[in-house]
C-alpha cells in the first residue's frame, strides 16, 4: 500500500476517533433533567379563618404534597393542588389540615360552609390568597387513620355489610334533599368526591370538591368539563339538581 494513502487513513482515523468523542460528550447535556415533585407553596404562611367570632389571620405550615390514591391512578393531570399543613390551636397544640389550591377561578366556599354545617362536607376552616395567586383554602382532613374512605371500589371495605349499604343511600336521599331544600347545586358527586366513614351499621357520609358549587340557576360546568364521564351537563352550562341526582344513584348504584 502505498505510504501516503495509510498516512491518509491514518489521519482520517483520528477524525473519526476526535468527532465520536464529540458527539459522546454532547449526548451527556442532550439528556432530559429528571422531573421534580411538585414543591410546597412558600408564599402563604397563614390564613384568615371563616365565622363571625373569627379575625386573627391563623399562621400555617406547608407539610407536604398530598395526593389521595383515586388521583394517582387515575388522574393524568393537576388540576387542583392538594397539601398536607398544620395549624396551631389556641390551645397550643397543631393539628394537620388539607389546603387546595383551586387553578380554577372559582370556588363554591359558601355552599361548602353550608355543607358542612349540616354534615355533609368537611370543615372549612378558612382562606387566603395573594395578589397574581391562587386563592387557597384550608379544610379539615379526613383521614384514612380516622376511617375514612373514598367512596370508589377499590377502596371499599370487604367487610361492608347490607345495613351500610342502605344507610349509606339513607345518607344519600338527605345529601340530595339538604342540596334541593338550599337550592344549591354540587355538579359532581363522583365516587373518587365522596368520603364515607362506617359506625356500626351507620354511615357519615362527606363530600369533598366544592370548586364548582353554588346556587341553582348560576352554577355553572367549567368550559373544560369531561363529557366521556357521567355528566349530564355541556360544559359551561348550567347545573341542574336533578344532574347531582343522578350521578349520585350511579355512583351509589355501582357499590
Amino acid at each position: 500500500m502505498p505510504s501516503g494513502q495509510l498516512r491518509r487513513e491514518r489521519i482520517l482515523a483520528r477524525h473519526l476517533y476526535s468527532l465520536q468523542c464529540c458527539l459522546s460528550d454532547r449526548s451527556q447535556f442532550l439528556k432530559p433533567l429528571p422531573s421534580r415533585a411538585v414543591c410546597c407553596p412558600r408564599i402563604y404562611n397563614a390564613f384568615n379563618p371563616i365565622g363571625p367570632e373569627e379575625s386573627e389571620s391563623v399562621p400555617l405550615k406547608f407539610i407536604e404534597p398530598f395526593k389521595n390514591p383515586w388521583q394517582r391512578q387515575h388522574q393524568r393531570g393537576v388540576y387542583d393542588l392538594l397539601f398536607r399543613a398544620s395549624v396551631k390551636e389556641k390551645t397550643g397544640s397543631e393539628s394537620t389540615v388539607l389546603v387546595k389550591v383551586p387553578l380554577d377561578s372559582t370556588y363554591g366556599s359558601d355552599a361548602h360552609v353550608l355543607a358542612a354545617s349540616a354534615g355533609f362536607a368537611p370543615h372549612l376552616l378558612g382562606k387566603t390568597g395573594v395578589a397574581g395567586a391562587p386563592n387557597i383554602y384550608v379544610m379539615e382532613l379526613l383521614s384514612k387513620n380516622d376511617g375514612w374512605f373514598h367512596l370508589v371500589y377499590f377502596e371499599l371495605p370487604t367487610h361492608i355489610t347490607e345495613e351500610q349499604k342502605e344507610s349509606l343511600r339513607r345518607r344519600g336521599k338527605e345529601l340530595i334533599h339538604f342540596l334541593s331544600s338550599n337550592q344549591l347545586v354540587h355538579g359532581d358527586l363522583r365516587g373518587c368526591n365522596i368520603m364515607c366513614r362506617l359506625d356500626g351499621n351507620d354511615v357519615h357520609l362527606r363530600v369533598l370538591d366544592w370548586d364548582w358549587a353554588g346556587k341553582q340557576g348560576t352554577a355553572r360546568y367549567p368550559a373544560t368539563l369531561n363529557v366521556e364521564l357521567l355528566y349530564q351537563g355541556k360544559p359551561g352550562g348550567l347545573i341542574d339538581g336533578s344532574h347531582d341526582e343522578y350521578m349520585l344513584e350511579k355512583t351509589l348504584d355501582a357499590i
